[in-house]
């Protein structure tokens, strides 16, 4: 393979070609000659077996099928790498290139044959420009609206009234959604050209999205205030009926830095959630501190299932919802043991322990008792049988308080 771009490499080269082609057409001929019907190899055919040859491509080829094919590398570098061109007339092939797949709508192409020519550093400045602008654009259609931003700076640099490069960091900011910044862009764009239309109209659009941004910041910081309102009432409620709550594994975030330790804490211990989803609210869900409204989990060891009621007002008895919950048959409950007279609800008391809760009881009362600490938000509860043989085998396992 040729390495320099003599006229001696050249001629190589070519007859290299020439044989190439010579061997393929005489492969071609071999590998049919048995056919008996002309039509057996078609048209198709042939021209598939055509581009595979660099002389007959009709597809830019890819670097690593350049990379593979010794024929490529050669055509490549007369192109580029011709002793006898300047980095000027190497700079303007990469820039031919790139124009082309830019056209195209080959992008990342075009970026990296525009980067290529820069590579060269041609002396010329309004080529360095081209080259820049070019890429710019590329790099635009690509999204890569900070690499477009530099790169048109960059062309600035060089030609600091150049109408495309201003209106591009224009474009560049405002997709950034920096309107400022798109706004002095257009104004200078427009001080250099005063009729230029787009720039008028894109300018009229900045400042629009501008006031629209800047409206929806203020509703965001209202809300984000409202909310914030809100998070505390709930957390003094909480803190006011002497509910504990587990602490474990609960980290700090960053959203709770206007918050004490033990606040920013109650706030993650509560918002850790449930697969329902559901949290402690106020009733109504407002800022108005008011009755608490919890996700209740209950609990049936016997048949391994469990059942969360998403909205158990503080003030409800346990009994309230299990009049609800039994008033027909559970699908589980095979022998109908279930009914309301036989059950039993449990919540555990420390280490090993359960507590006996007096299902007339109300859901404030009992997590008020300081006996039971609620995990993720969500208190749960133990219901068991009392005519099942198991209850007795499950309360074996614990010390029992009544």
């Amino acid at each position: 393979m040729a390495s320099k771009g003599t006229v001696e490499d050249r001629r190589s080269l070519a007859e290299k070609l020439d044989a190439d082609i010579d061997q393929m057409f005489d492969d071609m001929i071999k590998k049919n000659a048995g056919k008996k019907r002309k039509e057996e190899f078609s048209e198709e055919a042939f021209e598939e077996v055509l581009n595979t040859h660099p002389a007959f491509m009709n597809k830019t080829p890819t670097q690593e099928e350049i990379d593979q094919n010794p024929l490529l590398q050669g055509l490549q570098q007369l192109r580029y790498e011709d002793a006898e061109d300047t980095p000027e007339d190497q700079a303007l092939a990469y820039k031919d290139d790139g124009n082309w797949h830019f056209k195209h709508k080959l992008y990342a192409k075009a970026v990296r044959a525009y980067t290529g020519g820069l590579l060269k550093k041609p002396s010329d400045n309004e080529l360095t420009c081209t080259l820049y602008a070019n890429r710019a654009a590329a790099n635009f259609y690509l999204k890569n609206f900070r690499s477009s931003y530099l790169d048109s700076m960059e062309a600035l640099k060089l030609q600091p009234n150049k109408i495309k490069s201003l209106m591009r960091c224009a474009q560049c900011c405002a997709e950034l959604s920096k309107h400022t910044d798109a706004i002095v862009w257009l104004k200078k764009t427009l001080s250099v050209n005063p009729q230029h239309s787009a720039a008028k109209e894109m300018l009229q659009n900045v400042q629009r999205d501008m006031k629209t941004a800047e409206r929806d910041k203020r509703k965001k910081e209202r809300e984000e205030k409202a909310r914030g309102a809100k998070t505390k009432a709930l957390i003094e409620a909480i803190r006011n009926r002497g509910i504990k709550l587990n602490f474990a594994n609960i980290k700090r975030s960053n959203d709770d830095n206007h918050l004490s330790l033990e606040d920013a804490l109650i706030r993650r211990s509560v918002d850790n959630g449930n697969p329902s989803h559901a949290k402690v609210h106020f009733e109504n869900d407002t800022a108005t501190p008011g009755k608490l409204v919890w996700p209740v989990l209950f609990t049936y060891p016997e048949h391994e299932v469990s059942e969360i009621i998403e909205q158990f007002s503080e003030d409800n008895t346990f009994l309230d919802h299990l009049e609800i919950m039994f008033e027909e048959k559970a699908p589980w409950d095979e022998e109908s043991n279930y009914a309301l007279e036989n059950l039993e609800v449990y919540h555990e008391f420390g280490v090993g322990c359960l507590r006996l809760v007096d299902s007339s009881r109300t859901l404030q009362d009992v997590l008020s008792s300081g006996e039971i600490v609620v995990t993720a938000g969500t208190p749960v509860f133990i219901v068991l049988c009392k005519v099942s043989p198991y209850r007795n085998i499950f309360l074996s396992k614990y010390s029992v308080r009544h």
